[in-house]
């Protein structure tokens, strides 16, 4: 762990994590999940309580998905307008409609942790597209309750080996980001050759 870190996890301690949570759900790039595994490794040796990390770290990344959401909500008429400009748009703005009020939960749900640097995408899409906000508080909670039980707990539990914990979750994290994003890539392309095909 880097000295920097340290010192400022030390000098903010809970506080710094919920606020880099925050700032990461908004498309700060900011590595927070390796500030909750710095801060579970923190926690292990008795320099702060894990239970007020985990709690400060979910309020922080909750107020950042709901933030993102309502940004979303917001300009939900400018991205309705702009995709009513074209048929084409128009068809796929009704479809992302579609899959988020039919199949939208679970892909919320796994951004929030398995497929991360989606999440803030994710928040803007659901808000834009019409996502009710209760059950994109309820799988959007879900997920950031798995993602910082699994970050701050590997870290309490594994504090000696942070360095290759965190090479591995961040390598699993960003292989499994890019297969989801080729196979959504790979079913849109055979969608459109279908239907020109028809």
């Amino acid at each position: 762990m880097a000295d920097w870190l340290t010192d400022a996890l030390l000098t903010y301690g809970p506080l710094l994590v919920g606020l880099c949570t925050f700032a990461c759900c908004l498309i700060v790039p900011i590595p927070a999940s390796w500030l909750m595994l710095a801060g579970g490794a923190l926690a292990s040796g008795g320099a702060m309580s894990l239970p007020l990390l985990m709690i400060v770290a979910f309020a922080g990344a909750v107020l950042g998905d709901q933030t993102g959401y309502f940004t979303g909500v917001a300009i939900h008429d400018r991205v309705q307008a702009f995709a009513q400009r074209h048929r084409r748009s128009a068809q796929l703005y009704r479809r992302a409609q579609d899959l988020t009020d039919t199949r939208g939960g679970p892909g919320v749900f796994f951004s929030r942790w398995l497929l991360s640097p989606l999440g803030p995408y994710v928040n803007l899409i659901s808000g834009a597209a019409d996502m009710t906000w209760a059950r994109f508080t309820l799988w959007a909670s879900l997920g950031k309750l798995v993602w910082v039980g699994l970050y701050c707990g590997l870290g309490f539990l594994f504090a000696h080996n942070l360095p290759k914990v965190a090479r591995l979750l961040g390598g699993v994290t960003w292989a499994l980001t890019g297969l989801a994003i080729v196979i959504v890539a790979a079913a849109i392309y055979w969608q459109r050759r279908q239907k020109t095909k028809g």
